[in-house]
């Protein structure tokens, strides 16, 4: 496990909001995991329902500044883009992302012909355009204006639009079940959300009654490849980091049916992917659900050391590569 004494907030001396309670259940209890650093905001357990999360957080009025001038995730990020155009090659990888795999995954639940369709945290708009390929009246947004641009230049999706991060729940240029079908898989959205739940609500509002929500995050005790010194390394603007539980614990608590909720057998990349297909009820209107039960505590931290000691091994692993490459590439030259 990560040292957890307490150390001055290193996350780039940015302004951190203070986390009271957790998003999940509400509950005050919180045990340190990980003290902050320039990879990661500080990292709590709540003591009741086992979510792990920041506290304190990247301050909410600071998530926009941050994806201007920081962000580098996207081919279309500003920061990226200093050094020229949009990435192809990044793109390309969301292009193969969107047709081999999410769109299998969506039409093996819904046709998507004539449904209307949110796209949400379109990026480059690859999924979106093969949506609207596929015969979906596709809504596509995104907070990187440089995304909304190339998106809007492939002249297939219909509707392409900025939306600032930090309006993420309230999407008030919506209606109410607008949409047949909300995805999320081009990125791990809830995560970089600061209130998960009231996104997930918001989302389910904007839903039709029996209309899907596709959603892929990652899950922390599954990590694949070491990024840092611990498995909550992956970013200031990462809010939450879930498991598969977690994740059931939040469709249920924001009264989701859920369809799907596992790993993805071919979705990795630092850690594997919780792959989640959830339906708001045909006959419910409102957005209650049930509160999630306490945890096993012993059991949570037992797997998050698993999880730890997975990713210290793979730290050797990785350097022992890097040292064969770095010896077989004099050996050649």
């Amino acid at each position: 496990m990560t040292d957890i004494a307490e150390t001055p907030d290193t996350v780039a001396s940015r302004k951190t909001a203070a986390v009271s309670k957790c998003d999940l259940c509400g509950h005050e209890e919180q045990h340190a995991l990980a003290a902050p650093s320039p990879a990661r905001c500080r990292i709590v357990m709540c003591g009741h329902c086992g979510l792990f999360y920041a506290s304190p957080s990247l301050a909410p009025d600071l998530l926009d500044k941050f994806y201007d001038e920081e962000f580098e995730g996207d081919a279309g990020t500003n920061k990226r883009l200093k050094g020229g155009g949009i990435e192809p090659r990044k793109v390309n990888i969301e292009e193969r992302i969107a047709r081999t795999w999410a769109m299998p995954l969506i039409q093996s639940h819904v046709d998507v012909r004539g449904k209307s369709v949110l796209d949400v945290r379109c990026r480059s708009g690859s999924l979106a355009a093969a949506l609207t390929e596929a015969g979906a009246q596709v809504t596509a947004i995104d907070p990187l204006e440089p995304n909304v641009r190339y998106a809007e230049k492939r002249n297939v999706i219909g509707d392409v639009r900025f939306i600032p991060i930090e309006n993420f729940e309230r999407m008030d240029v919506f209606e109410d079940a607008q949409f047949d079908v909300i995805t999320a898989l081009s990125i791990h959205l809830l995560s970089h959300s600061p209130s998960p739940n009231r996104l997930l609500h918001r989302l389910r509002a904007l839903l039709k009654p029996g209309g899907y929500l596709f959603l892929d995050e990652k899950d922390v005790f599954h990590p694949v490849r070491a990024t840092g010194e611990t498995v909550f390394d992956s970013g200031p603007a990462h809010f939450f980091h879930f498991t598969t539980d977690s994740m059931r614990n939040y469709f249920e608590a924001c009264g989701l049916e859920i369809l799907e909720c596992g790993i993805d057998p071919k979705r990795k990349k630092s850690t594997r992917h919780i792959r989640s297909v959830v339906r708001r009820p045909a006959n419910a209107s409102n957005g209650s659900g049930t509160r999630p039960q306490a945890c096993d505590r012993d059991k949570v931290i037992a797997a998050l050391e698993q999880a730890e000691h997975k990713l210290m091994r793979n730290n050797g692993f990785n350097k022992f590569m890097k040292s064969a490459r770095r010896t077989a590439r004099k050996i050649w030259n």
